[in-house]
């Protein structure tokens, strides 16, 4: 499954929702560079069953992309990407959620 464009909630939040339950390993966020590295630290989270947030990557510098995967996979119907530091606005240009989607 992999998540194409993302919708802002927040000045420094983007979120993604799944279509339904899915299976998530690994995650992979693209930054717009062309004007510097901006982003400084951030977190990815997922929204557990009871609606709840855990993070589950914390970074720092993103550069051009950053893949990160999880040491164990994890089920969430969300997926945030939270901006903890920036020297400038962010320019988050993709947010890939990977792993499977799960069958109901």
């Amino acid at each position: 499954m992999s998540a194409q464009g993302l919708s802002c909630r927040l000045s420094r939040s983007y979120y993604r929702p799944c279509n339904s339950s899915c299976t998530v390993d690994a995650f992979v966020v693209h930054q717009h560079i062309a004007l510097g590295q901006r982003i400084g630290a951030y977190t990815i989270e997922i929204m557990g069953p009871n609606g709840t947030w855990t993070t589950v990557v914390t970074g720092t510098s993103i550069g051009y992309k950053r893949t990160d995967r999880l040491a164990t996979a994890v089920e969430t119907r969300r997926v945030g990407l939270r901006i903890t530091q920036a020297n400038a606005v962010p320019l988050v240009e993709s947010l890939q959620v990977l792993g499977s989607q799960t069958t109901v």
